[in-house]
């Protein structure tokens, strides 16, 4: 009696990764098997704005497209079907909106009270 044995490669397995990363881009998976950790890795890890307790991963299956917000300082998340990634998946590591709020906000604010400051001392004197 014959067994046949069918192996399937991907040769193009390719997973994006954009937003609050050092390199964003396309990354080749030569394995077929990644996991968002190593991909967050390769892109060169996190920018300080990042935040990995909000990381979009859109993951398109025959049917439908999925869209699922990963926590990554939490346990659970090493145990979901989103840690090992899939072929074409996209990832969007968003921004913390705290920071942004000081970046934006608070700092804007005081270097426009420090020139001001500065041109009411001038006019003083």
């Amino acid at each position: 009696m014959l067994n046949p044995n069918v192996r399937i490669k991907i040769l193009n397995f390719e997973v994006s990764i954009q937003g609050e990363v050092n390199s964003p881009g396309v990354f080749n998976v030569i394995n077929q098997n990644i996991s968002l950790t190593e991909l967050i890795t390769r892109a060169g890890g996190f920018t300080n704005k990042a935040n990995p307790s909000k990381v979009l991963i859109i993951r398109n299956t025959n049917t439908e497209i999925e869209t699922k917000y990963i926590d990554l300082t939490s346990y659970e998340f090493i145990t979901s079907p989103y840690y090992f990634l899939k072929q074409n998946d996209e990832v969007y590591v968003r921004p913390d909106t705290a920071s942004l709020a000081f970046d934006f906000g608070i700092l804007r604010n005081i270097s426009s009270l420090a020139l001001l400051a500065t041109t009411i001392l001038l006019i003083v004197r």
